[in-house]
């Protein structure tokens, strides 16, 4: 049995600087879809999905005081998430300006965090966490 060794690095968009706000959580949580969507894809440039609004609309985390990848993906998998440079990285909570975060209809258009994640998954957002199939 020979080990084979993968380097999955060129999925990831880069790193950055979260400022004063703790929000490891939804980064890691948006780049496994980010990743995930381009592995599938083979996207270029890499999509971006919106961290701050992760941490200004999502109510099931502690927002900059941090936060668990399932609440996220249940944000995700409800509402979508707008893409960054839509919905920019402040480092600190802000009001919530989504489209949907606030309404339990939506419109027929979803945002596009919500459709690459229907595109990626089927069984629910858990699948993300668990890697692709």
């Amino acid at each position: 049995n020979t080990k084979r060794s993968v380097n999955w690095e060129h999925l990831f968009n880069d790193v950055f600087d979260q400022l004063d706000c703790n929000s490891c959580y939804a980064t890691a949580s948006l780049s496994a879809v980010e990743a995930l969507h381009h592995k599938k894809h083979s996207t270029d440039p890499k999509i971006n999905l919106s961290v701050q609004e992760v941490l200004d609309c999502s109510r099931e985390n502690a927002r900059c005081e941090g936060g668990q990848p399932s609440a996220v993906m249940k944000y995700l998998e409800k509402y979508g998430v707008a893409y960054a440079d839509q919905y920019e990285y402040q480092g600190k909570i802000l009001q919530c300006r989504a489209q949907y975060a606030d309404n339990s209809e939506k419109e027929k258009t979803a945002p596009p965090g919500q459709r690459i994640l229907e595109q990626l998954l089927s069984g629910g957002p858990s699948r993300l966490l668990q890697g692709s199939r």
